[in-house]
């Protein structure tokens, strides 16, 4: 839209650079910050068993985050580099990072339950 209305887009480019980079890069900072307090509250707890069930559910938060957080980068840098990227990669990336972090929620978050593990040892010995 912006390509239609004005005559030279590098401001609008330079601006939506550091916007994105702004608030993902906060995001990131923070989200890191975080885990370091808790990682640091966690190597502290002398209770068996406590530190990993703590690293553990930390894991798997740390996976999602990971995923969905590649994907936005790599579509920030997709659309950057529109000339050279066929016009449907953003459209698969912008699905990708919409639909599968909440798919994988439940699986990454319910592998973790006992029952749920013996059901998929269950199903795997049968196979």
């Amino acid at each position: 839209m912006s390509k239609l209305s004005c005559d030279d887009i590098t401001f609008n480019k330079l601006y939506q650079l550091v916007a994105g980079w702004t608030l993902l890069g906060s995001d990131l900072i923070l989200i890191v910050l975080s885990f370091s307090f808790i990682f640091s509250v966690v190597l502290r707890i002398k209770a068996e068993g406590a530190m990993a069930k703590a690293l553990g559910t930390c894991g798997s938060h740390f996976i999602l985050i990971l995923f969905f957080s590649t994907v936005l980068l790599v579509l920030v840098i997709t659309n950057l580099a529109r000339e050279r990227i066929p016009p449907d990669v953003p459209i698969l990336l912008n699905i990708l990072h919409h639909l599968i972090p909440p798919a994988l929620n439940p699986i990454v978050y319910g592998v973790r339950t006992r029952e749920i593990k013996q059901g998929i040892h269950n199903l795997l010995r049968r196979l």
